[in-house]
């Protein structure tokens, strides 16, 4: 014990404080770790949703033993990011599309002193709801889902990432969309985001088909 308080006397207070400045970095760096890198991205797997429609996703989301959290009052689901693709077109037909919300939502009287990111927000799942219903709106499309994806730009980023959009459809029985019509809901989606693509459109069936194709712009 002598000898280890002696070797520390020897390093003097210069070297302790900067091997105690090290200890401190490490032990930081470690809850970083721990904290970061044992989380897992959270993605939307559906939202505005009516309470029918929650509880009975939930009760799937259980059976596959699937981690989920509930948000905006359980009005909207999240998944692990990796999974929610899958589980979105996995799910289509459980969601009743009754629950999609267009425009009706700026109806509600709005709480003074709400923020740009909530408007923004509403804004977005709005512009959602009211594509899922035109899409519906085609003959024989019994269902459909929009979500889009509008990445904010990164400060001092000089690069943008492109939104994009996916759509989940439900066709009644076995009907299937022709090439033409799959283009055109890919253009209609397009034209009502600024800068969206329709070769960044991605459009599949309930069961997970992939409808699209990669389309040049005009």
């Amino acid at each position: 014990m002598n000898s280890f308080l002696q070797t520390l006397k020897n390093l003097g207070m210069a070297r302790l404080a900067a091997m105690g400045g090290v200890l401190l970095f490490l032990m930081g760096f470690l809850v970083y770790l721990a904290t970061h890198l044992g989380s897992t991205e959270m993605s939307i797997l559906f939202n505005e949703l009516d309470p029918a429609d929650t509880k009975k996703i939930i009760a799937q989301l259980d059976e596959q033993n699937v981690r989920y959290k509930l948000a905006k009052n359980g009005t909207e689901i999240q998944v692990p990011a990796a999974d929610a693709l899958k589980l979105r077109v996995q799910l289509a037909e459980t969601v009743n599309s009754g629950s999609v919300v267009g425009y009706e939502i700026f109806d509600k009287a709005q709480s003074p002193g709400v923020g740009h990111d909530i408007i923004n927000l509403q804004m977005l799942r709005a512009l959602e709801g009211e594509l899922s219903r035109t899409i519906k709106a085609i003959e024989q499309v019994k269902a459909a889902r929009v979500h889009l994806v509008l990445p904010r730009r990164e400060m001092f980023s000089r690069e943008e990432q492109p939104p994009s959009a996916s759509v989940i459809i439900r066709m009644d029985g076995d009907a299937k969309l022709s090439s033409k019509q799959v283009e055109a809901i890919q253009r209609l989606v397009a034209s009502a985001v600024p800068k969206m693509q329709t070769k960044n459109v991605s459009i599949m069936d309930a069961r997970g088909n992939q409808l699209t194709k990669n389309f040049d712009d005009d």
